[in-house]
């Protein structure tokens, strides 16, 4: 191999090493906040639980999940939706209803800048 050649190799790979450590980076600040977030959401969680029972507790409810909404994350809506194991997880099945399919969210997911970080917790049918 000529020396012109390794240094071309060398070049190309010193350019996808900066374009790897620049997305990393970049992935990095983005997702900086995901573990608070998901602290924030057994928080929402009992919020929404609690509602039943303390109606005040509902705007609480609707503004912390304003707030994450605009922070880019996203309730998973999958009612209806066919069961795939790489985005739900299934708890417990039922009778009677379409094979596969989600009939009930026992606990939502949700999505940060479309990156699942809590998968929805759901009942399927069988």
């Amino acid at each position: 191999m000529k020396n012109e050649d390794k240094y071309i190799r060398l070049y190309a790979d010193f350019e996808n090493y900066k374009k790897r450590c620049k997305k990393d980076k970049n992935d990095l600040i983005l997702y900086a906040n995901e573990k608070l977030i998901l602290d924030i959401l057994i928080i929402l969680d009992d919020l929404k639980r609690s509602i039943n029972y303390v109606k005040t507790n509902e705007l609480l409810y609707n503004n912390l999940l304003n707030i994450l909404k605009q922070n880019n994350v996203k309730e998973m809506d999958c009612i209806g939706e066919k069961f795939d194991p790489h985005y739900h997880d299934a708890i417990t099945s039922i009778d009677s209803y379409e094979k596969n399919k989600i009939v009930k969210i026992l606990q939502p997911g949700y999505t940060f800048h479309n990156k699942i970080i809590r998968h929805p917790k759901v009942v399927i049918g069988k």
